[in-house]
């Protein structure tokens, strides 16, 4: 099985703006490794990486086949897909590193965190996926975090995303997606 540190990628990390950092954390969690650059405050944060999401679809025999299939429409595809993705089962490994993302950024469930998608295709300069996907907020218990991480990568074969894709002529079966576990902000003032 592949490393933790391939698996998650924390706020002190270093790293590089290469397509191959985009395809493993996304553009949401690149912008905020290169805001904390600039030394701007960022609530703390983790990434669970494109490889813990492909390394699942590809050890789970049920997805292998959903993705497999040629011969039905994809919204009908999209639709099976995200039914699949938001119960799929999480052996002890993985279910103890999504445990480990929670326990730490929320401070053992202390503080409530955003749960937000990071895909790698969801922005460029052609192409915006801007709210394609989904994210969570206020997430309080491991439960819900385990269920907003199966729902964000769910939304990466959302109804609107894949026919985007498929529009653009990018393969919606082969997208991957990273996943943005915050801190949440406790706000006193909101706007004017």
């Amino acid at each position: 099985m592949a490393v933790l540190k391939d698996l998650v990628i924390w706020d002190n990390a270093k790293i590089s703006s290469n397509t191959a950092t985009i395809t493993r954390i996304g553009g949401k969690a690149l912008g905020l490794h290169e805001l904390k650059a600039l030394k701007i405050n960022v609530p703390h944060w983790a990434t669970i990486t494109s490889s813990i999401f492909k390394q699942i679809c590809t050890a789970d025999e049920q997805m292998v086949q959903l993705l497999a299939q040629k011969n039905i429409e994809p919204k009908e595809k999209a639709k099976l897909i995200r039914s699949h993705l938001r119960n799929i089962a999480l052996n002890n490994e993985y279910g103890n590193i999504l445990a480990e993302v929670w326990n730490k950024v929320s401070i053992r469930g202390k503080k409530p965190v955003a749960v937000r998608s990071s895909a790698a295709d969801e922005d460029s300069k052609i192409l915006s996926f801007a709210g394609q996907m989904d994210s969570f907020l206020n997430i309080r218990n491991l439960e819900e975090f385990l269920n907003a991480v199966r729902k964000c990568w769910a939304s990466l074969f959302g109804e609107r995303a894949v026919l985007y894709r498929v529009q653009n002529k990018i393969d919606p079966w082969a997208s991957q997606i990273a996943v943005v576990v915050q801190q949440m902000v406790e706000s006193e003032i909101s706007g004017d």
